[in-house]
C-alpha cells in the first residue's frame, strides 16, 4: 500500500482548519495557538495511514478502538506468519512514527503513537521481526501513559473532594493514587535503563 503522508486538515488538539503553509517547518493552530510541526505531521499523517491499513487487513477481530484515535488490540495475536503487505505496512507505520516522534507531536498524538506503537510492536516481536527490548520499552511506555492519567484523575478527585465526604471512599483513593505513585516512579526508572540499553540514536520526545 502506497500511505498517504498529507497531514491532517484539522487541529488534532482543537479540530480548528488548518492552513498548511507552502513552505516553513511550522504552522500555528488559530483556534488554539499550538504550533505544529509540518515534517511531525506528515510523519503521524504516513505511520496512522499504515497502522490502520495493517488493521484492517488483520480484521477487525484483533482490535477495537478505544476513544479518538487511540488503539488497543481485543487479544495478543499469535505468531502465526503475517501477510507480506500486513508487515510492510507495520513497519512503515514503526519508521513512520520514529519520525514523528523525534519531530515533535501534540500531546494527543503522542498518546495515540504510543500506543499504535506498542501494538505494532506485540504483532512484530512475536514473529522475530522486532527487538524484544524495545518491544518492552514501548509496552511499558503505553502503561505508564495510562497509569500518569490515571494518576491526574485521582489527584484532582482527592483535590476537589469534600472532608464530608466518605472517610472509605477518601481512603481508598489515597491508597490506590499511593500505588500509581508508586508504578510510575518504578515505570520511569525501568524506561531509562531500557532507553540506555536499547542505544536510541534520538531519543523519543515521549515522557511519562
Amino acid at each position: 500500500m502506497e500511505t498517504d503522508d498529507q497531514p491532517a486538515e484539522l487541529c488534532p488538539i482543537c479540530q480548528a482548519e488548518l492552513a498548511w503553509p507552502d513552505g516553513g517547518d511550522c504552522v500555528v493552530c488559530s483556534g488554539c495557538g499550538q504550533q505544529l510541526s509540518v515534517l511531525g505531521q506528515r510523519a503521524f499523517a504516513r505511520a496512522e495511514a499504515a497502522f490502520l491499513s495493517a488493521r484492517e487487513s488483520l480484521g477487525r477481530g484483533y482490535w477495537t478502538g478505544s476513544g479518538r484515535r487511540a488503539y488497543t488490540a481485543k487479544a495478543r495475536p499469535d505468531a502465526l506468519p503475517l501477510a507480506p503487505d500486513v508487515v510492510r505496512d507495520l513497519q512503515q507505520a514503526y519508521a513512520g512514527l520514529h519520525a514523528a516522534f523525534g519531530l515533535g507531536l501534540p500531546e494527543v498524538q503522542l498518546r495515540a503513537g504510543v500506543e499504535m506503537m506498542a501494538e505494532v510492536m506485540r504483532l512484530l516481536a512475536p514473529r522475530g521481526m522486532a527487538s524484544p527490548l524495545e518491544t518492552e520499552y514501548w509496552i511499558k511506555m503505553a502503561f505508564g501513559l495510562a497509569a500518569r492519567d490515571e494518576l491526574l484523575s485521582l489527584q484532582q478527585r482527592l483535590e476537589h473532594s469534600k472532608p464530608a465526604a466518605g472517610l472509605l471512599q477518601r481512603v481508598r483513593l489515597r491508597l490506590r493514587h499511593h500505588q500509581l505513585y508508586v508504578i510510575s516512579t518504578r515505570l520511569r526508572g525501568q524506561l531509562q535503563e531500557l532507553e540506555r540499553a536499547i542505544g536510541f540514536v534520538e531519543r523519543p520526545k515521549v515522557g511519562l
